[in-house]
């Protein structure tokens, strides 16, 4: 046993000239045995064959899916196991970083995985420790060959003065980057990038959120209380508003993004009740993308609303609504729609009464040119004296337009409009509002 003993150590040392992890392989040597409690080749030390060619490399490494929160920072990285090796010759980051020497480097490897973005160029970010006080996530494009043909920031870490950090939210085609800045409050500054369809990067669009939300220090008190990030929010379809019989609590709904792509995108959906002095959640609604119907496709989500009007559904319960809106892309089947969900809270209770009922919508059919038929309808509510198992009924006057377009025989367009309305009738039957004609 003492030759195998003796054998094993040589292997360990032309392995590396390093120190295994500590624990990670433990030889106990009695009289008549050797334990080993890990595997050989699993061993301490990990090593980069720096011999790999570029696409050797690609295809060893690990795909995240998309949309990627990209928010690598120090806390990640505090075991010696969660470090991985970087092939900085394959991957060309002396192109990336103009001060990075392969030996003796100020750069520290810490990991690198890839991104689907696009068949056309390949993508990988990788993170850096920077002389032991900053970390770099760098995303780099490459083309089908290995070159680079673009790079940005996607995330940032200091531990010298902990005020500052970056991280991004990364999609298809574009870049959302959070720079963040600890002062009195959570200040971010908030930048928009597009990636290309040949792997470029542009820089776009860039606000200070506390400057675009005036509740700005209440929504993020929300946020961390759902356990979400702002980089996690389709922040151009929140809205908020003050509850008109309670000014001191607002109303927040929250789109939370699921998938993120091309003119694409799916929501999760949270409507809170928000207390303006503590910030805390009084009440919440949320629902999944896969049944609340805010998907944005070939008809696209194009608002969110707050509507405040007075839904009186009991003398002492006022409902608000949720409004979505959408809008097709077909010049010759033009489409429009405006839902509304109604809301109320029972107590500490957040309930939908009615949900995603179709409010107002258009659509049409037409050649281009003239010829075609356009119908639009729009809903107006009406609070009922009337109740239904508990709740007051709603009446519903729909205004409708029906339009016809016909090229005369002297080659103009003539329209021809009729208007007229219809009547129904919204009844709770104990879970929801119900339609009766």
């Amino acid at each position: 046993m003492k030759i195998i003993h003796l054998l094993i150590i040589a292997l360990l040392i032309s392995c590396s000239q390093k120190q295994p992890q500590q624990g990670a392989i433990e030889i106990l040597e009695e009289e008549t045995e050797v334990v080993i409690t890990a595997d050989l080749a699993e061993a301490a030390v990990k090593t980069i064959d720096q011999d790999q060619d570029f696409h050797e490399v690609i295809n060893n490494l690990q795909m995240r899916t998309l949309p990627w929160i990209e928010h690598s920072n120090f806390d990640q990285f505090i075991d010696e196991a969660d470090v991985k090796g970087i092939n900085h010759q394959a991957l060309k980051m002396t192109e990336v970083y103009p001060d990075f020497e392969p030996e003796g480097s100020r750069y520290e490897a810490m990991t690198s995985y890839r991104l689907d973005l696009s068949s056309n160029y390949f993508t990988v970010i990788v993170v850096y420790k920077l002389e032991n006080y900053e970390m770099l996530s760098t995303l780099i494009n490459y083309d089908m060959e290995g070159n680079v043909i673009d790079h940005v920031l996607v995330a940032y870490d200091e531990i010298s003065t902990g005020m500052t950090q970056s991280a991004s939210r990364i999609s298809e085609d574009k870049i959302t980057y959070h720079d963040i800045y600890w002062t009195e409050k959570k200040e971010i500054r908030q930048t928009d990038y597009k990636i290309n369809y040949d792997g470029k990067i542009e820089k776009g669009d860039s606000q200070v959120l506390s400057e675009v939300f005036q509740n700005y220090t209440l929504i993020l008190s929300a946020l961390d209380e759902l356990n979400l990030d702002m980089l996690q929010v389709k922040s151009d379809l929140m809205v908020y508003s003050a509850k008109p019989e309670n000014m001191d609590q607002y109303i927040l709904v929250i789109p939370e993004i699921v998938e993120e792509a091309t003119e694409y995108f799916t929501l999760n959906s949270h409507v809170v009740i928000v207390d303006e002095i503590s910030g805390k959640i009084l009440q919440r609604f949320s629902e999944s993308h896969e049944y609340n119907g805010w998907v944005s496709d070939a008809i696209g989500l194009t608002s969110i609303d707050i509507d405040t009007a007075p839904y009186m559904v009991t003398p002492g319960h006022r409902a608000f609504g949720v409004r979505v809106s959408f809008h097709g892309m077909s010049r010759v089947n033009p489409y429009d729609k405006e839902s509304i969900s109604l809301f109320v809270n029972f107590g500490d209770h957040l309930k939908r009464l009615l949900n995603a009922y179709t409010a107002v919508e258009s659509r049409g059919e037409w050649d281009g040119s003239c010829e075609g038929v356009f119908t639009a309808s729009k809903k107006v509510f009406i609070m009922s004296e009337n109740q239904t198992d508990g709740l007051f009924d709603i009446t519903v006057k729909n205004k409708i337009n029906v339009s016809k377009s016909i090229e005369d025989e002297n080659g103009e367009c003539n329209a021809e409009d009729t208007n007229f309305t219809e009547t129904s009738v919204l009844k709770y039957n104990g879970q929801e509002y119900i339609e009766h004609q």
